[in-house]
């Protein structure tokens, strides 16, 4: 392993940073003598929650990463091996050689990067039996998205994607699923997650909760479904352990084609080593109630309820067409197929156990100036866009309306966030003085980036 570049600019840091990844690594490797091992590309939250369970079970794991050094050592640590993959060039055929070689399950949680599968893109060649002779089980982590406009959805519904985004994660599945290949010999078991809204340590109603900006969006018979991360790996791991016990799947749940996107013929033509789960808690349930039971074991106040119609028109396309969804998934089927038992049946549970990990939300945290300045800023969800600066602390950058505060409460995408903080500056920025040369506002910054 060569990691010689040193994120904090120090030849002797990165070289200890190094010796620590070498030997978190060893002590991973020796600890473990199952001849199974798992290659996640995207050791996220999502990968690492999958990571911890699979190792459990007695998998060596590896797992790819976007930065360089820190989250090395982190991932070392948690005993998974890193790989650097960013997405924009492959792993080199050297570390392929090496490390791929007697890898028996893949996973990919990669979201597409510009319309594409970016682990596709790369080694989708890779992901076969000729250049990984141990291989046994490929996973793609998809999403409910693909089932578009409807209500009611279970192991049974038909994808039937609608928008751009939608009809391009269902391409992205069929990609996957034709790596299964036609030769019976030579299969390799395809599996397809499409979890509902994802949640846990870290991610969650509680994030929106932390600055005090929250605002319960209220839209009558608006309903979504969700899956704690935990119950989530706890599927796909059952999944990659009964590709260990039987031999290539003897029937297809290949997927339907929607009108205007993909042929026809997929369902008829769709290999017959795919396998495809639909996967969420048991209850769905309006996103403003979750919202305020987060509220209420998390120490804080019942966000103030605004209408829909009242802040539908400052919504991005992304945050309408959640909106607009109203989809019950149903996972009964598929997780009897799996012989798995939510441990987090619906989002009490499941908020519960979270806050018993981290413990109440810390208090909101206010300069002196803005102590006086009410309602609460909201500097805090534009924290980490593109268009955040620290020096926007000030007592004239904060919200006035409920609606622009229900804005910042469902913008999650830095291009929201980015969007937000323009909103806010438009508002924020004070006249010119007459006759005096100024700084470049808040408004020149953000273009200026």
């Amino acid at each position: 392993m060569a990691w010689s570049r040193s994120v904090r600019g120090s030849v002797t840091a990165a070289r200890k940073r190094t010796r620590l990844v070498s030997v978190a690594c060893a002590t991973a490797a020796s600890t473990s003598t199952s001849p199974t091992t798992l290659l996640i590309f995207g050791a996220g939250f999502i990968g690492e929650h999958v990571a911890k369970r699979a190792a459990a079970r007695g998998f060596s794991i590896l797992g790819t990463t976007r930065r360089v050094g820190d989250r090395e050592l982190e991932l070392a640590q948690r005993h998974i091996r890193p790989l650097i993959f960013d997405g924009s060039r492959p792993l080199s055929d050297d570390l392929i050689d090496r490390h791929l070689a007697s890898v028996t399950h893949v996973l990919s949680t990669v979201p597409p990067l510009e319309g594409v599968d970016p682990v596709l893109a790369h080694h989708a060649r890779t992901l076969q039996r000729a250049r990984m002779p141990a291989l046994r089980w490929l996973g793609h982590l998809s999403t409910t998205a693909v089932y578009g406009a409807q209500t009611d959805v279970d192991e049974r519904s038909e994808p039937a994607p609608a928008t751009v985004v939608e009809n391009l994660r269902f391409l992205i599945e069929q990609e996957w699923a034709a790596l299964a290949g036609a030769d019976a010999a030579a299969q390799v078991p395809v599996h397809i997650f499409r979890p509902a809204s994802v949640y846990g340590p870290g991610r969650g109603p509680q994030q929106v909760l932390r600055t005090g900006d929250a605002v319960a969006i209220e839209k009558p018979g608006h309903s979504t479904s969700r899956i704690h991360v935990e119950d989530l790996a706890a599927a796909i791991v059952a999944s990659m352990e009964q590709a260990m016990e039987m031999p290539p799947a003897t029937a297809a749940i290949a997927a339907a084609a929607p009108s205007g996107g993909a042929s026809g013929d997929a369902k008829a033509s769709a290999p017959a080593a795919v396998h495809s789960y639909v996967l969420a808690d048991s209850e769905p349930a309006p996103p403003s109630e979750v919202l305020r039971y987060a509220a209420s074991i998390y120490g804080r106040p019942p966000p103030p309820s605004i209408s829909f119609e009242k802040v539908e028109k400052r919504l991005s396309a992304a945050q309408r067409a959640f909106w607009s969804a109203n989809m019950r998934v149903a996972s009964a089927g598929t997780l009897a197929r799996l012989g798995v038992e939510l441990r987090y049946p619906s989002y009490r549970e499941g908020l519960r156990a979270t806050v018993a990990l981290e413990g109440p939300l810390p208090p909101i945290i206010e300069t002196s100036a803005a102590k006086a300045a009410a309602p609460p800023l909201a500097y805090g969800r534009i924290v980490g866009s593109k268009a955040y600066r620290p020096e926007w602390v000030a007592p004239r950058l904060r919200l006035e309306d409920l609606e622009l505060r229900a804005l910042l409460t469902v913008a999650g995408e830095p291009a929201d966030l980015a969007k937000a903080a323009r909103f806010l500056a438009a508002k924020a920025e004070p006249p010119p003085a007459k006759g005096k040369a100024s700084a470049p506002t808040l408004l020149e910054q953000l273009d200026g980036r």
